[in-house]
């Protein structure tokens, strides 16, 4: 398997409480309390029964609510890309491809009877996941010679060979290395648009004629589209960026352009309006994700970053923080924000009851208002639930959490401290400050836990270091909160660190650890470290860097070290890594991208 192939893509993830563990062929369900319940697990049942579908690059798994139903491998040296549902929600599927990508298939699990079977598929394309086209069907295009086929797949009958419609009056692509790609479907026409960079959409029909869909030159293609109904009529729904000039022949596409509606059958494209988001001149908007609810309403997230990558001062913490991902409604014409995800990055409602995020770790949570379980992966997971096949308003994204009382959390607190006693809640703008007094630990007198709602329920974002119950800045940049952010809402939570009357203790730490894909990580008992990580999975040759650190903060399972020396590959002086546990993994996150993972040597 390849290097990207075998690489765990894994972010520090922050804390929770394990109860127990249910494994099963690849798919393994934590379980964590939450709220009102049962301390010692006894007679917990799953949660929800909504159905989705995740990858994790090595297998499919078919998910009801948090029980996983059935996995279907991809096999040795192959990986898989983001799974899908066919249009009637009767297969699950996902392309896997082996490891130079010249080999595809498409791995398919019958959703009622939890089948699977395997369709090999040496025409589809590298780039891209055949899209579903109506009933149990699947399109694709196939362009060799200058010739591109729409090729149409039946997955109910893997036999049977595709149908194959030559396509004609198919404008070239503005690269002439890059060919379409299919972004949407329905029976009787697809949506393609090309690879990469600009390029006008095109329709194509049954027959293989195309025509091309009137957009503007100044916008990226897009790179996904979604397929709903309005007032009976089919619609796709897609997002492009806006290519706006920097200078001297150098752009960049930092505005989005809005989300705009197709009707498949005229091509009559309509734009709605922007999103009502204040930003910076350097900063950009972008949307993330765009999806039919079970609800019949289309949704879209949005997040602004720092776009300006030409004018980036990594050292400038506004350049470098992370803003929220908002859950905005399209709402008789108007974009309407529905709230903050604050910490997540993805959200769907399976059921009226149930949800299943992504947050800011990647780690794949489903919750109700009571409780959370994690389904934990091997790898960073891609989530598809099926298409909706009516309007039901309980399926609406659901955005109120329980209400922020002080009893609600001392319910909370015996995941977290052996023996607390609430003393205060403080609520503002979706984050709760709770304060505990652990009565179990005379040197520990009072505790800080910072709350966050996600969706419908509250999640713990960020735990005190320090005893007197507020935050100091270094905790809350550890869980990739923003202090100045969080600083106005609650003006008495933080305070600056005193210095310290003794070494941070790293005993947990301590060793020599080892990898398969970094190098070699060595932590001494006085807190120094030298650590080898890959900075680039993608450069050729892989991109590595060797840096000295220093512990600054250090709990039972996680640490702040800061970067003393630097090979100048990789993190600057100054700069900090984090260290945490994941399971067996010592998981050391450098300043900027994902965790690097190490056993003890």
């Amino acid at each position: 398997m390849s290097r990207a192939g075998r690489r765990g893509v894994v972010r520090l993830v922050a804390a929770s409480v394990v109860l127990a563990a249910i494994v099963g062929a690849t798919a393994h369900v934590v379980w964590t309390r939450f709220g009102p319940g049962d301390p010692d697990g006894a007679g917990r049942q799953p949660i929800g029964s909504g159905l989705f579908a995740v990858t994790d690059g090595e297998s499919l798994t078919l998910m009801r609510g948090s029980r996983p139903a059935v996995t279907m491998p991809a096999g040795d040296g192959w990986s898989l890309g983001r799974p899908r549902f066919t249009a009637d929600a009767a297969y699950a599927y996902a392309i896997s491809s082996n490891e130079d990508r010249e080999q595809h298939r498409i791995l398919v699990v019958d959703v009622a009877t939890g089948r699977q079977h395997t369709v090999d598929c040496p025409d589809c394309p590298d780039e891209g996941t055949p899209v579903a086209a109506g009933g149990s069907s699947v399109a694709y295009l196939d362009q060799r010679n200058q010739q591109a086929d729409l090729r149409v797949l039946d997955l109910a009958t893997p036999e049977e060979p595709p149908s194959s419609t030559p396509v004609r009056g198919l404008p070239p692509t503005p690269d002439p290395d890059r060919g379409y790609r299919v972004i949407a479907a329905v029976p009787d026409v697809v949506l393609v648009a090309p690879s990469r960079g600009t390029g006008n959409l095109q329709l194509i029909s049954r027959d293989g004629t195309a025509r091309t869909v009137a957009g503007d030159s100044d916008s990226s293609v897009p790179f996904d589209a979604a397929t709903g109904t309005v007032d009976g009529a089919t619609v796709f729904a897609f997002d492009a960026s806006v290519i706006q000039p920097v200078e001297e022949s150098e752009f960049h596409s930092c505005q989005s352009a809005g989300v705009s509606l197709l009707d498949p059958a005229s091509g009559q494209l309509t734009r709605t309006p922007g999103f009502a988001i204040e930003h910076g001149p350097d900063d950009g908007t972008r949307v993330t994700d765009l999806w039919w609810g079970a609800d019949g309403e289309l949704y879209a997230l949005v997040r602004p970053y720092f776009c300006r990558t030409d004018r980036l001062d990594r050292s400038n913490p506004d350049h470098r923080r992370a803003r929220p991902v908002t859950l905005w409604r399209l709402t008789d014409g108007q974009w309407e924000r529905l709230d903050s995800l604050r910490g997540a990055e993805w959200i769907r409602q399976i059921d009226p009851e149930t949800q299943i995020i992504l947050d800011r770790s990647r780690r794949l949570v489903v919750q109700d208002e009571q409780r959370q379980v994690v389904v934990d992966t091997d790898r960073e997971p891609m989530v598809t639930v099926p298409p909706a096949t009516g309007a039901d308003p309980a399926m609406a994204v659901r955005t109120t959490p329980p209400p922020c009382t002080e009893q609600f959390f001392a319910d909370q607190a015996p995941t977290l401290i052996d023996e607390p006693d609430v003393t205060s809640v403080n609520c503002r703008d979706g984050y709760a400050h709770v304060q505990f007094t652990d009565t179990a630990h005379a040197d520990r007198p009072r505790q800080a836990v910072l709350f966050a709602a996600i969706g419908a329920s509250w999640h713990t974002r960020a735990l005190s270091t320090g005893w007197d119950g507020r935050f100091r800045p270094a905790d809350l940049a550890y869980f990739d909160l923003d202090p100045q952010e969080l600083q106005p809402l609650f003006p008495d939570m933080m305070q600056e660190p005193p210095p310290p009357a003794e070494p941070p203790d790293v005993s947990a730490f301590v060793g020599a650890w080892r990898s398969q894909e970094d190098g070699p990580l060595e932590v001494r008992p006085d807190g120094s470290a030298e650590a080898t990580y890959l900075v680039d999975r993608w450069s050729d040759p892989v991109w590595m860097s060797t840096v000295q650190l220093k512990i600054i903060l250090a709990t039972r399972n996680s640490a702040i070290a800061e970067v003393v020396a630097s090979d100048g590959q990789g993190a600057q002086v100054g700069s900090q890594f984090r260290f945490g546990f994941q399971g067996d993994w010592l998981v050391l996150t450098p300043p900027y991208g994902y965790g690097n993972l190490f056993k003890p040597a």
